[in-house]
């Protein structure tokens, strides 16, 4: 007795779907180290000039380090955002780790102090004042 291809077809399914065989989707979940790389990623994809990123596909690079990329403490991590900024092959653009930013800004965000003098004497031969500033 000849089979038809959709009565083999239903066959097929029905028997795969009793044995198991079908494939859970992959599901990856996000981890807190995960979220600081998007989150450096995300700033480069904003303000990063060059929106061809060095002649590579972003978005891509994105994916595969997500799914490739083992970011299992934070040293790992920063690592893993400094190998993303190195395939920019920019000099100017750099990852610094937050005890280097912090650095950066007290050394650069400067303040004023002091009160503000003016020191002057009067010339008495002319009866014009001179200033002169500290």
């Amino acid at each position: 007795m000849p089979v038809s291809r959709r009565g083999f077809a239903l066959g097929m399914g029905i028997v795969n779907g009793c044995m198991g065989i079908r494939m859970p989707p992959t599901s990856y979940a996000i981890s807190e180290e995960n979220l600081l790389f998007l989150e450096a990623w995300r700033a480069v994809d904003r303000a990063y000039v060059d929106k061809t990123f060095n002649g590579q596909t972003w978005f891509r690079y994105r994916e595969k380090v997500l799914k490739k990329a083992s970011m299992e403490d934070r040293d790992e991590t920063y690592d893993v955002i400094r190998e993303m900024l190195a395939t920019l092959d920019d000099p100017f653009t750099r990852f610094l780790e937050p005890n280097q930013y912090s650095a950066l800004l007290g050394g650069t965000a400067g303040a004023l102090t002091g009160v503000g003098i003016e020191v002057g004497f009067q010339d008495k031969m002319v009866g014009k004042e001179k200033k002169t500033e500290l």
